[in-house]
């Protein structure tokens, strides 16, 4: 008998696929865009600009802080327990630490974790709290753009997404209500009477990835009628260019996240889209040296001693 043959394996002709995962319901992070086939690339440059804002504007004594004001308040809020009772908590609680553990082992503050999608150009980072993405994704874009340092090739545009629920229009309905009453308590503590004019003028921003369960006109119209049953009618109109807000929708599989940003901030940034922002910010350096260079001439020019007129008569020749 001849030797067998090698099956067809396929770790041998193909690179290890990674585990894919879906976005739960409740969850909230940052989608980060990105070339084709470079997903993996643009999740460690994704990680290593994260982990810097996030160490730069959610220092880690307010990040403790945050934490403990919080236990405290959920101890308060907690019913009493026989010891029993407290015990299998305290054993549960212990081990959902310890998974958490091995499962964010080269994250020690469990501050943000990626979440691998599955498919091409796209990645997603879950943030924790205290951690606002609208806020950390603009705080992240303005420092990229006054440093004017590009840090990576990879990533591209990034959205936002404070808030997110079940793909559907009643799910999708709570989500609207809970992220408008979050900001509303963020900006004017909960008084509708100063908010009424938050969204005169507003815009949209629809993605929509593997999604097919709600169209794009049945999202505006829901997001229409939440705003004008809020606000009302006469305070809510849709403007595509130079609106006061942008509500960010992206749908993705069976989630929808949801959150709401300035749209002069998201305008200026280009977008949120990180190369664009280095592109910009080199060619403002550009356009800065050519105008010291033209001053620079100028000023040479202008230093320069003006001809009186007069015939100069050199030694050999005759007068």
């Amino acid at each position: 008998m001849g030797k067998r043959k090698g099956g067809n394996n396929s770790s041998n002709d193909k690179k290890r696929q990674r585990c894919h995962a879906l976005i739960e319901p409740g969850q909230y992070g940052i989608f980060a865009s990105c070339a084709r086939y470079k997903e993996v690339a643009a999740a460690k440059e994704m990680r290593l600009l994260l982990n810097e804002s996030i160490e730069k504007h959610y220092p880690k004594e307010e990040r403790e802080a945050f934490i403990e004001e919080n236990k405290d308040n959920n101890e308060e809020s907690t019913p009493i327990l026989d010891i029993e009772d407290e015990i299998a908590k305290e054993i549960l609680e212990i081990k959902k630490q310890d998974d958490r553990s091995k499962i964010n082992k080269n994250n020690k503050d469990l501050l943000l974790r990626e979440i691998p999608l599955g498919v091409e150009s796209l990645t997603f980072f879950k943030l924790k709290q205290p951690i606002k993405p609208s806020k950390l994704v603009n705080l992240l874009c303005e420092d990229l753009m006054e440093s004017g340092i590009k840090t990576g090739r990879f990533v591209q545009k990034l959205v936002p997404i404070d808030k997110s629920c079940n793909a559907t229009q009643i799910e999708f309905e709570k989500l609207i209500d809970l992220t408008l009453d979050s900001l509303i308590e963020e900006e004017f503590g909960n008084d509708l009477n100063k908010a009424k004019n938050l969204f005169e003028t507003y815009n949209v921003n629809l993605i929509k990835r593997n999604f097919d369960k709600i169209s794009r006109d049945e999202f505006m119209d829901l997001i229409k009628n939440k705003l004008n049953e809020k606000f009302g009618i006469d305070n809510c109109r849709l403007q595509y260019k130079g609106a006061q807000k942008l509500i960010n929708i992206y749908c993705f599989k069976n989630n929808i996240g949801m959150s709401i940003i300035p749209n002069e901030s998201f305008e200026k940034l280009s977008k949120f889209n990180i190369q664009q922002i280095f592109d910009k910010a080199h060619k403002d350096e550009d356009v800065d040296n050519t105008e010291s260079k033209v001053e620079s001439t100028v000023e040479t020019s202008s230093s320069k001693p003006e001809s009186t007129g007069e015939s100069v008569t050199h030694g050999n020749e005759k007068p």
